[in-house]
């Protein structure tokens, strides 16, 4: 709870009232690659981000390769592959316009 306040207090530019007196916070500056990676936040999220992302490209490059073994897979073809990747983005879109929509609302 402290951390947030105070990452706040650093983000707006402007004075803050505390106990009565008035403290004025310095303009903030532009922000660099550098100065976002100091937050701990920041880092927390792109580590989620990227342990995410490797799973997901790890599923999308190995499941076709288990589907086409036949001594250790399912032996199936190419075409019905595709078929299975055509019906998932179908059903992800489907899903997503719901939701997306349901949250905008």
């Amino acid at each position: 709870e402290a951390d947030i306040s105070k990452e706040i207090i650093t983000l707006m530019p402007h004075s803050k009232e505390e106990g009565g007196h008035q403290r004025v916070i310095e303009e903030e500056k532009p922000a660099t690659i550098c100065s976002l990676l100091k937050r701990k936040s920041t880092r927390e999220h792109l580590l989620v981000y990227w342990f995410y992302s490797f799973l997901i490209i790890g599923l999308d490059e190995t499941f076709p390769l288990f589907c086409l073994s036949k001594v250790s897979g399912l032996g199936v073809q190419e075409k019905d592959i595709g078929d299975i990747f055509s019906g998932t983005g179908f059903f992800y879109i489907t899903i997503q316009y719901f939701l997306l929509t349901g949250l905008v609302r």
